[in-house]
């Protein structure tokens, strides 16, 4: 069956050494009910950079990067598998993906799969009934698998599909796919989640988690506050723009990719985040003092 989630998903995530998490779009073919970003998905995209350009950007910075692309859908972004297979000639690609478009099998064929980190395959569960789609789900995965993909199927544990979770989380591991779950992050009946989750909601999460992570968000126990944090020095997040932030939950812009207005800090800073809603498996180290946790928001203040 291969390595674990979490084997995947952690200690081997650590390996690469340069990190960015890249949210190209927020275009989806998907409507689910829970999605954040149901209302942006209908903005138009942004103008595209050619896939050569985009491999340009990356490749200026000299480093070899793991490019974490999630979305919106990924591949329905113009070029994407151009895209992919110009990034994939000096760097490591990692993509969260609905796998409902037409074109997965086309990637599947043209993609080295020794160049992806993984597949992470969102599995949503009400679309997919909805729509008839979950043999078409299952078919993508296997084509995935056979071709030497590294696939995870993830699953996003809501209130209203938390006791379905297991079957299907069993279901794939016969069939050697990994899964794991998300803990939901937004509102639904006037409740904010993950913080609302019932015990038994709760139990699912941890049961089927990558790690404590996502438990500890839930529990508003996730923070890296005070403590000397690589973001911003081996990792990114980056939006469809190329705009480049610390990380998601520290957003503001410091530099721009695309526009070669980028660089990148050659020590760690300390966190200034009280509570940690990213999920980067980012290293941290050490307490820092008063003092340099006072000059970081003055600085972070004045981006």
């Amino acid at each position: 069956m291969g390595k674990s989630p979490n084997e995947i998903l952690t200690s081997d995530l650590l390996k690469f050494k340069h990190r960015i998490n890249w949210e190209i779009s927020y275009k989806c073919n998907f409507d689910c009910s829970y999605c954040p970003i149901t209302e942006l998905q209908k903005t138009p995209e942004p103008q595209t950079k050619s896939p050569q350009e985009i491999a340009n950007a990356f490749n200026r910075t000299q480093k070899e990067w793991l490019i974490l692309i999630t979305g919106g859908e990924p591949f329905l972004y113009p070029n994407f598998i151009s895209i992919c297979k110009e990034l994939t000639k000096n760097h490591i690609i990692q993509i969260t993906t609905n796998l409902s478009t037409n074109n997965i099998v086309e990637f599947a064929n043209l993609i080295r799969p020794d160049r992806v980190f993984n597949i992470s395959a969102s599995y949503h569960i009400e679309q997919r009934n909805e729509r008839g789609l979950n043999d078409d789900f299952l078919e993508k995965c296997m084509v995935l698998q056979s071709k030497g993909f590294n696939i995870l199927v993830n699953f996003i544990v809501t209130p209203f599909n938390a006791t379905k979770i297991e079957g299907f989380v069993n279901t794939f591991e016969k069939l050697g796919i990994g899964t794991f779950c998300f803990a939901f992050r937004g509102e639904y009946n006037g409740k904010i989640y993950p913080q609302s989750y019932t015990k038994h909601e709760l139990e699912v999460l941890k049961k089927f988690a990558i790690d404590n992570t996502e438990v500890k968000v839930a529990l508003n126990q996730h923070s890296y506050y005070g403590k000397y944090c690589n973001a911003g020095k081996n990792y990114f997040a980056m939006d469809r723009f190329g705009n480049i932030s610390r990380c998601f939950t520290l957003p503001k812009k410091i530099g721009n990719l695309f526009d070669n207005k980028f660089t990148l800090s050659t020590k760690p800073a300390p966190c200034i985040a009280t509570k940690c809603n990213d999920y980067c498996h980012v290293e941290v180290s050490g307490n820092a003092s008063t003092r340099a946790i006072n000059r970081e928001k003055r600085k972070y203040n004045k981006l």
